[in-house]
């Protein structure tokens, strides 16, 4: 059982991950690039701009949303399932005991 939750929890890593991206930036790397390109001492602003036009992230927070409810949704059906198993095996065990109490009754 552990083998079992330890592999699903690499696996949520690695799709989180991959959804991420390798360098952990979740940007484009166009933007990344022309940001790298600029000079320094000219990105800098003497006086204040205002900005025009909406501001948005580009998180790509769909993904990861559906992902991480995902992996809940599944270490909790994992969880009840393994409480159906050991319920079951309770009864299983108390059956047998009853039976040898039955029996070995004078």
């Amino acid at each position: 059982m552990k083998r079992w939750l330890l592999a699903l929890s690499l696996f949520a890593c690695v799709g989180a991950f991959g959804a991420v991206g390798a360098n952990g930036a979740v940007g484009s790397a166009s933007a990344q690039d022309a940001a790298a390109e600029e000079d320094p001492q000219a990105s800098r602003a003497a006086t204040f701009r205002a900005v025009s036009g909406p501001q948005a992230e580009r998180v790509p927070g769909g993904l990861l949303t559906v992902i991480a409810y995902g992996g809940a949704w599944v270490l909790v059906l994992g969880y009840l399932w393994r409480l159906g198993r050991m319920h079951a095996q309770n009864e299983r065990e108390l059956s047998a005991l009853k039976k040898s109490l039955e029996s070995n009754a004078p």
